[in-house]
């Protein structure tokens, strides 16, 4: 719980203080009863109406306050781990944002997050609620009747003794429920990625059925989960039950042995509920902290900012990149050899080959989003570069198009102000005049009506506003028609300060000659040759340029 509320320890403060206030009015109303109930008490009715108004007054005061600020702080709390939690995904390197499923964050967020809220932190509170009212409750009573008082002490551990038995169960439990939780997303996230293919294929009936058994078993989860807890709660109502009536028959011999008056009995039998309810709601309580811990748990370490060792801050620009001895393999399969290359600044670099020989995880491995050992920044290894210092110094457009949640207009200036290239002047270039007539604030980019080659034009025209020194191209032009790709491509290479790194399949003769050298994919090796001794070679060949 500290941990929880590191950023709000004010608010939890006064949340504890209007709890114990709203226990000390709790006791007020069984001295209230007592005092009624015993006579020649009161001296008038008057008195009896007045003091009734002022109690109803201060606890309406209390009661309004206290759930209030309560409220306020799991509200706080809730906005502290969902900060944390986007803090500490976005603080992730590429690769390790990539090994969970976006279903399983969306999950950690909207329903986890409500879980360690509305579980675990009302639990808590109300267990510190409970505990004031105990001690309240059971000083009251032992002033009174210090028998009655042990008799309910020791049915509390015998409760509690019963509900330890499902400890473990109810760990268990709420584990299960969260895998089948997580595995429903992922089915759901799945159906409406594949909905178009779902209907054309007819895969109506196959699909439905996949849904049906990720349904059952979250069915059963819930079930396993929700039902043993308030099997166990029902329980502890029938052992309250059992303790308050025979706290009034205790009460009744003590009268009969002038140990006790009636207005005593009866304000004991409304503190008992401050003795017995707490005991009960403990005991249910608990069972809520156990059960939802593993969840608790599961976000303090996705909350955790790993800090790594102190890395170098790369300044100045890129002279050139080397790749030493590279060996980098997916699975069981190799894809480059003790490949070495050295990628100079300023120059202009086709790269081509056959699917699949690692022309992408070349690009992945340059801008660090792939690790492998040996390769080197002006001389520094890149793995000990910062990040944030290493990707300001380049632009990199892949092969998904991303478009961003911003408008047309930010999409491409990203918020900065000002750049190498005028907004206007990469609108004109890239031809994105037709999309730029129908300007929007936000984009909803799931139903987007743009075609893969505005998309890219949009991606080329950021890259290149962001007037970086270091351009990494994956398949940028591909959906692109001949023209304008042939266009674009002769504007961005033209500019002798910018190095490119481009992938491509289907370029043209004359667009290559505007390249400097081409890097070839051939058996796990990168084959570095200019232009001229490329197109002159036995490597030149129709496969690769039109």
């Amino acid at each position: 719980m500290s941990k929880l509320i590191r950023g709000c320890k004010a608010l939890y403060g006064i949340s504890l203080v209007f709890i114990i206030l709203y226990s000390g009015v709790s006791v007020l109303k069984s001295i209230l009863m007592s005092v009624i109930f015993d006579e020649n008490s009161l001296s008038s009715v008057r008195m009896l109406v007045c003091i009734v108004i002022g109690f109803l007054i201060i606890y309406l005061v209390v009661i309004t306050v206290q759930q209030y600020v309560v409220e306020v702080l799991k509200n706080k709390i809730r906005y502290h781990l969902n900060r944390n939690l986007y803090q500490a995904y976005i603080s992730k390197n590429i690769a390790a944002f990539q090994e969970k499923d976006s279903s399983e964050i969306l999950n950690e967020f909207n329903n986890e997050v409500n879980i360690v809220v509305d579980n675990y932190v009302s639990a808590k509170l109300n267990i510190f609620s409970l505990t004031v009212s105990l001690l309240l409750g059971s000083i009251y009573i032992a002033n009174l009747s210090f028998e009655i008082l042990l008799f309910l002490l020791l049915c509390a551990f015998l409760t509690l003794f019963i509900n330890n038995i499902f400890k473990h169960r109810l760990e268990n439990n709420q584990k299960k429920y969260l895998l089948a939780m997580q595995q429903w997303l992922f089915c759901i996230k799945n159906f409406c990625r594949s909905f178009k293919d779902i209907k054309v294929l007819s895969l109506e009936k196959t699909f439905c059925d996949e849904l049906d058994n990720e349904n059952e078993s979250l069915e059963s989860g819930i079930l396993q989960n929700n039902g043993l807890v308030k099997l166990i709660s029902a329980l502890n109502s029938f052992i309250s039950e059992i303790m308050f009536f025979v706290t009034l028959l205790f009460g009744m011999v003590l009268i009969y042995y002038n140990r006790l008056s009636i207005g005593e009995l009866l304000g004991i039998a409304q503190a008992s509920n401050m003795v017995i309810m707490p005991i009960m709601n403990y005991a249910n309580l608990r069972n809520t902290i156990i059960s939802s811990k593993p969840v608790l748990e599961k976000l303090e370490k996705n909350c955790i900012l790993h800090k790594k060792k102190e890395i170098i801050m790369l300044e100045g620009d890129i002279h050139a990149i080397r790749l030493h001895d590279v060996n980098f393999d997916y699975g069981n399969h190799r894809i480059f050899d003790h490949t070495s290359l050295e990628i100079k600044q300023g120059k202009k670099y086709l790269i081509i080959g056959k699917s699949g020989d690692g022309k992408s995880t070349l690009l992945e491995i340059l801008t660090k989003q792939k690790y492998a050992d040996g390769v080197y920044v002006n001389e520094e290894n890149l793995q000990n570069i910062a990040f944030d210092t290493y990707v300001d110094k380049f632009s990199y457009v892949n092969q998904s198009n991303d478009l961003l949640p911003f408008s047309f207009e930010k999409n491409i200036t990203l918020g900065k102000a000002e750049s190498k290239y005028t907004l206007q002047e990469l609108i004109s270039r890239f031809h994105l005049e037709a999309v730029f007539h129908n300007k929007r604030d936000g984009l909803d980019i799931e139903h987007l009506n743009l075609s893969g080659g505005e998309k890219q034009r949009i991606c080329l025209a950021r890259a290149l506003y962001r007037n970086k020194k270091w351009l990494f191209l994956d398949e940028a032009f591909s959906a692109i028609d001949k023209s304008c790709s042939d266009e674009i491509h002769q504007y961005i290479l033209s500019d002798p300060s910018i190095t490119v790194l481009s992938i491509e399949h289907k370029i043209s003769k004359e667009t290559v000659s505007l390249y400097d050298e081409v890097l070839l994919f051939e058996n796990k090796r990168i084959l570095s040759m200019s232009t001229k001794e490329y197109l002159s070679s036995s490597f030149y060949t129709k496969e690769y340029v039109l």
